[in-house]
């Protein structure tokens, strides 16, 4: 992936999405950030978009090598490939969980080699973009909604801050893991109010701020 890791939790994230495709834990699942000179462009690493556009590539890629697996298994099973299932690290078929093999065991039974070939994917959801013209088109994949608001009181003789409440609402839509958004969203309150306590009002009259 190109996206990189600053703290907001990718690494994880990418895991559970390729995990939960494949069925398989999140453990087994490694993911890198190889240099970005020979990784797709990516646009920046922001807000939940990492998630958005890399997951949705991810997913994607790994829905290719399930494919592959299930068609591995098929042979190995002599069954379709519509009545088998990726579950907890294992190909079985479907209704019959006595009759499975691990993902290793599908490689033994493929004389040891790998998948059949590189899966790969580009998730783009921006094609067309903005018209310069009319300033009408598609700007974003999504768009990141969220309010905040907080109460702070103000010692006039010292000029102390003080937060006595702070509310955020979000509309995160899928979580992929509700905790580390309840703490990137607690992160982004808390770099809003550094620019808050940075920033100035003044008056053009009375040169007052």
């Amino acid at each position: 992936t190109s996206s990189v890791e600053i703290g907001q939790g990718t690494h994880t994230s990418l895991a559970q999405i390729i995990a939960e495709e494949l069925g398989i834990s999140a453990e087994r699942v490694s993911v890198t950030f190889p240099d970005t000179d020979v990784t797709p462009f990516d646009q920046s690493t922001s807000s939940s978009r990492t998630i958005f556009t890399m997951g949705s590539a991810a997913r994607q890629a790994a829905g290719q090598i399930r494919q592959q697996l299930l068609e591995i298994g098929s042979h190995a099973f002599e069954a379709n490939v519509e009545d088998l299932e990726l579950r907890d690290g294992c190909l079985q078929i479907k209704g019959a969980p006595e009759k499975r093999r691990t993902i290793s065991q599908l490689f033994q039974a493929h004389y040891g080699a790998a998948v059949g070939s590189m899966a790969a994917s580009y998730d783009n959801q921006t094609r067309g973009g903005v018209d310069p013209k009319t300033g009408k088109g598609k700007a974003s994949a999504f768009f990141f909604l969220s309010a905040c608001a907080a109460e702070m009181a103000v010692d006039t003789e010292t000029g102390k801050v003080t937060i006595e409440k702070i509310v955020s609402a979000v509309d995160a839509g899928k979580a992929v893991n509700p905790k580390q958004c309840h703490m990137q969203n607690e992160g982004s309150m808390i770099m809003s109010l550094g620019s808050r306590w940075c920033s100035t009002v003044g008056s053009r009259s009375t040169r007052r701020f």
